[in-house]
């Protein structure tokens, strides 16, 4: 039910948005994410071609040479693909915070009628800011680890063929991971906020698959993605928690 609520709090953020009149809180999110998404997507296409003929080169054999060239562009693509949407969302993730966390707390503010503790101090401040780094290095490795391990699988006959499902449910795990974490870190720690997602991992990856299919929207996608995952993750990580799904 998780990953089906995910989904339908897509629309409902929209309609909030709207009613909030916080479009203002897209502007900059939108621009630095369609500036930072163009400019790693040029780069991986060009180290893309060039991975695919050196990995086509290593093929011995000159029977089927062609094929193999092709294949290995396509792996070559897969792969740059891949480690873009990886580098976009945690270079969002870090740049995009100081202003993703208060559009966050906005919408958690109108869903609990203002029954949130917003006070700020520089000691706070830190704090968030060492707990942030601590998370999202942790899924940064960890991500990293599981779709290379994935993409492995890609050599393996009929096997590899399920690989790029299991590489995307990963990717959109650990996305649904960091949009969640902009409500989380008002109320979890560290190890609690790690519980919670996996104990809420449908809700996460639902949010994560729209989030990583808007990416592909040309454009728009990048210009809307970003903040409208955060307010979707936000409507439903504060139900989850009213609810008491923590661990």
């Amino acid at each position: 039910m998780g990953f089906f609520n995910a989904l339908g709090d897509y629309a409902e953020a929209l309609r909030l948005v709207s009613k909030l009149r916080l479009w203002i809180y897209f502007l900059i999110p939108s621009l630095i994410s369609l500036i930072v998404g163009i400019g790693i997507l040029l780069v991986m296409i060009n180290l893309g071609d060039n991975f695919g003929l050196w990995l086509g080169g290593l093929y011995p054999f000159e029977w089927g040479a062609e094929w193999a060239v092709k294949i290995s562009q396509w792996l070559g693509y897969l792969l740059m693909a891949i480690l873009a949407l990886f580098l976009f969302r945690y270079i969002i993730i870090i740049f995009l915070a100081p202003v993703l966390s208060p559009l966050s707390l906005k919408i958690e503010k109108y869903l609990r009628d203002g029954q949130v503790d917003n006070s700020w101090s520089m000691g706070q401040l830190f704090r968030e800011i060492q707990r942030s780094l601590r998370i999202n290095t942790r899924n940064l490795f960890r991500e990293l680890m599981f779709t290379l391990l994935l993409f492995l699988l890609h050599f393996i006959p009929v096997i590899g063929w399920f690989s790029t499902i299991f590489i995307f449910l990963v990717q959109a795990y650990y996305s649904g991971f960091g949009n969640m974490d902009f409500t989380l870190e008002r109320h979890l720690g560290y190890r609690q906020s790690i519980s919670f997602v996996r104990a809420n991992r449908s809700l996460a990856i639902g949010n994560g698959t729209i989030f990583i299919l808007m990416l592909m929207i040309p454009v728009l996608g990048l210009l809307l993605a970003p903040p409208l995952a955060v307010v979707a993750a936000t409507l439903g990580t504060v139900k989850a928690l009213k609810e008491g799904r923590l661990y």
